[in-house]
């Protein structure tokens, strides 16, 4: 039998890994393996991540990985349930992955940026949310409206990579207030 696939996106501060951290939780009281993957890259000293929300938890268990991991090598055999956290910064291959583990009947739960500071799909997000059996789309508030859902995660920095890790280089806005700010600079 086929398993699934749930992807929980959105803007930084919208609360995504509090859902995957809720997805797990879930799956655990079922009795379900967890094996839990998070980008390397990732990797802060933070009570927001998904190491500092979960590491409680029996029997999961957390694996941090590189980005250019090869998936093919990976045993997840022992495992019901594979969750991938801040999956923007893993590389595409991970798309194939997440099928085979699909097709290997897991269920695989999924958190990650959908766009970059650009407004583009980010790494392998896009891909990822075609898959998907399910999609939840959170949301931050604005934080210089104050009143609307925010949309994206603006860098205050001046840096163009698509990959700048760190949580105080961002804040959440709606695309008024995004395009407003980006019109400025």
């Amino acid at each position: 039998m086929a398993g699934s696939i749930h992807v929980v996106c959105g803007e930084m501060y919208s609360g995504k890994s509090q859902e995957l951290a809720r997805l797990i939780e879930r799956a655990t009281i079922a009795d379900r393996r967890v094996m839990i993957f998070y980008p390397t890259l990732s990797e802060r000293d933070s009570t927001r991540d998904i190491v500092s929300r979960l590491q409680h938890l029996k029997p999961v268990v957390i694996c941090p990985v590189a980005y250019d991991v090869d998936w093919s090598r990976v045993d997840i055999s022992r495992f019901d349930t594979i969750a991938l956290d801040e999956a923007q910064f893993f590389s595409n291959a991970v798309v194939d992955a997440v099928k085979d583990w699909r097709q290997a009947g897991k269920m695989v739960l999924i958190s990650g940026l959908d766009l970059d500071v650009h407004e583009e799909p980010f790494g392998p997000m896009g891909d990822l949310l075609c898959l998907a059996n399910t999609v939840a789309k959170l949301h931050a508030v604005c934080v210089d409206c104050k009143g609307q859902d925010s949309a994206i995660s603006y860098r205050m920095t001046n840096q163009d990579e698509q990959i700048v890790v760190g949580e105080s280089e961002y804040i959440p806005l709606c695309f008024d207030c995004y395009y407003r700010r980006k019109s400025a600079h």
